[in-house]
């Protein structure tokens, strides 16, 4: 920790670049980030933060564990052949692994392994690349063997008993429980979702072996993958109801795959949806509530347990909707509901995600069943018609922005329309938002408001204005509607990972109440914090973070925000903003934003000037000056400056072969991690 001395020092050296008039161009382009730097595999064991041990051998499998819970976990087969990879790689700090082969039976074959220690997981995510023409299927197997004892027992996450070999049905993952006695953990095993199309069959053997078989179908030239994941936990007895639960809701957030790349994650098959990047049908239109499986058949549903399978034929369909009337082929339906449902509500699905409600014409419309028959089918007479999949479901024609979902339930494609913009009303002020800034828009009930994400991550509850757009529709041509008549807005090219996304390191942001952040950065020559009794300037592209920590009462006896700012030299300064409003700039828009609203402003990389890039070079030459005053003098003054020397110090530690320059700049880096 840095003395009194030094933090004044530092201060006193903050104010002197503000009161020297030292130029900071605000808002310079971030650099990317670089890679992730992989190293050669290498043995290495790691510990969470439930005190789990975890070690990942070559292959990716598990060895040992906590107090030799396993013998082997995870240990890969493809069609029979063991997993024995050309490529194994890891990352520095030992959290990440990639292990792949070139070739198995036709299949180049990729393990992701990341240890969560946070969570206390494994995740695995295998993939399988298709190396020829025409598809096919791979009977991929995951081994398991205990280390010290047989289980106690053997049981899904909903609570039914694995004995032999079965298939999970609706579970999503296995409890492998082991008396505390044994010392021992408790092994918990995921396999996806259990609303995925893939589920593995699960082979108990004598409760000290197990096996988890997939049946993967792999399209010509094609990548598919799964995602799994095996964790340890210390328990006293069985587990069971809510307690199942909330062992394995770690695996069902979003954050379990949060990590995965976004084009890896898009071939993850048993994950709800999933599968070649295409939108999550089941998800998004509903159609997981209609209470039928879909599959190679075209089924029809009456109530709670009646299900016809066959193939179903309609000379012509059309809805007559509130925004007109449509017709589509069957061939373009995914499910069409009549006027016997539970709702009395008829409406059509469509393969590409949209919705209408209203009366259907179904002229001709017949199913005929397995056995040959042919039964006749009116809106009248019609519960639920639920028609197969196809490799056209979730897929969105290329020119459509987004999918606009209506209070009244309809979901309508809206063609791209760079000209229009919703109105909406946010606690700082109204604005225009153009249709194509926005990733999603959800309501939120408690408030009959909306949170809005942005494709540039800003983040943001508002109100819906009645103003109404003209929207160009896919279906309908040009419609107008008001936003305040929409429920839900998705971006048609969604990637669900991104709703969910951490902010990109390099980008500056504001973060205030209620959960609502600005990518952004202060937009005013000074920010005043009044600290000791004086206003003390600093120019924002001086800060590095500025956080509330607080409030106090002010000698009018008011009550006022206290805040903490951490300068990129070093230094700290705490006090109250003089400032009552701060301007954020955004992209092409400023913002005033009441302080009392503000929880942190992040910058994340600091802008420096020439004159003081040169200054830092200098003092950088300094360090192996033939003067050891000089050498000292030019790294207490590097010191000095902190954050702001740090990358041109991190430049010069890569190109240095003077082995006192090198001590000493590796000593100013380690101060600043």
């Amino acid at each position: 920790m840095p003395t009194d001395t030094t933090r004044n020092r530092r201060v006193a050296m903050a104010l002197l670049l503000t009161w020297s008039g030292l130029l900071m161009i605000a808002g310079s382009p971030a650099t990317a980030q670089p890679p992730q730097a992989w190293m050669p595999w290498q043995n290495s064991s790691k510990v969470d933060t439930l005190g789990n041990q975890w070690d990942i051998y070559n292959g990716g499998y598990i060895n040992q564990g906590t107090n030799s819970t396993f013998r082997t976990a995870a240990v890969l087969t493809v069609n029979g052949a063991a997993f024995n990879p050309t490529q194994s790689m890891m990352s520095a700090d030992g959290l990440d692994f990639l292990f792949s082969t070139p070739n198995i039976n036709g299949l180049k074959v990729t393990r992701r392994i990341h240890i969560d220690v946070n969570v206390g997981a494994v995740r695995y995510v295998d993939s399988f690349e298709n190396l020829g023409a025409n598809q096919q299927v791979a009977n991929i197997q995951l081994q398991y063997r205990l280390g010290r004892t047989q289980a106690q027992s053997v049981t899904t996450d909903l609570g039914g008993v694995l004995t032999g070999n079965l298939g999970l049905g609706t579970a999503r993952g296995v409890v492998i429980f082991t008396q505390p006695a044994q010392h021992q953990r408790t092994v918990l095993l995921d396999y996806g979702s259990p609303r995925s199309k893939l589920r593995p069959t699960f082979q108990n053997n004598s409760n000290y072996q197990f096996h988890a078989s997939f049946q993967l179908a792999v399209p010509g030239g094609k990548t598919v993958s799964i995602v799994h994941g095996v964790a340890q936990r210390s328990l006293a007895s069985p587990p069971a109801g809510k307690e199942l639960a909330k062992l394995f809701k770690p695996f069902a957030a979003r954050k379990w795959t949060r990590g995965v790349e976004g084009k890896v994650r898009r071939t993850i098959v048993n994950l709800r949806g999933g599968g070649y990047g295409t939108l999550d049908l089941e998800a998004l239109t509903q159609l997981d509530s209609l209470g039928v499986d879909r599959g190679a058949s075209d089924i029809l549903a009456v109530g709670e347990e009646t299900r016809v399978q066959g193939k179903a034929r309609c000379r012509r369909l059309a809805i007559e909707t509130k925004y007109g009337q449509v017709e589509v082929p069957l061939e373009r339906v995914a499910a069409i509901i009549g006027e016997q449902s539970a709702d009395g509500r008829p409406r059509v699905f469509l393969r590409d995600g949209q919705i209408f409600f209203g009366k259907p014409t179904l002229d001709g419309l017949i199913i005929q069943l397995t056995s040959g028959l042919d039964m006749e089918l009116s809106s009248s007479r019609l519960d639920r018609l639920v028609l197969h999949t196809s490799e056209d479901d979730g897929q969105v024609a290329p020119d459509v922005q987004a999918l606009i979902e209506t209070f009244h339930g309809d979901r309508i494609a809206v063609r791209e329309s760079p000209d229009v913009a919703i109105k909406v009303t946010t606690n700082w002020g109204q604005r225009r938002v153009p249709l194509g800034d926005l990733l999603a828009c959800t309501p939120q009930p408690e408030t009959n408001g909306h949170r809005l994400v942005f494709a540039d991550g800003t983040r943001l509850f508002a109100y819906m204005s009645d103003e109404v757009v003209l929207l160009r529709t896919v279906e309908f041509g040009e419609i107008e509607i008001a936003p305040n008549e929409i429920r839900s807005l998705f971006a048609a090219q969604l990637d669900v990972e991104e709703l969910d996304k951490d902010i990109e390191p390099n980008t500056p942001f504001v973060l205030l109440a209620g959960e609502n952040l600005l990518i952004g950065q202060i937009d005013s020559p000074e920010v005043h914090i009044s600290a000791g009794g004086q206003s003390i300037p600093i120019p924002p592209n001086q800060i590095r973070v500025l956080r509330a920590d607080g409030d106090v009462v002010d000698p009018q006896g008011k009550n006022r925000r206290r805040f903490e700012a951490e300068l990129w030299d070093g230094g700290v300064i705490q006090g109250t903003l003089v400032d009552r409003r701060l301007k954020i700039r955004e992209r092409d828009r400023v913002t005033e934003i009441n302080v009392s609203d503000i929880v942190e402003i992040r910058v994340p990389v600091p802008t420096v000037p020439d004159s003081l890039r040169a200054q830092i070079a200098e003092h950088i030459r300094e360090l192996g000056h033939e003067d050891f005053r000089r050498r000292e003098t030019a790294t207490e003054a590097l010191s000095e400056l902190g954050y702001l020397a740090r990358p041109q110090l991190e430049e010069a530690l890569g190109v240095t072969e003077d082995a006192e320059v090198r001590r000493r700049i590796e000593e100013l880096v380690a101060e600043l991690q």
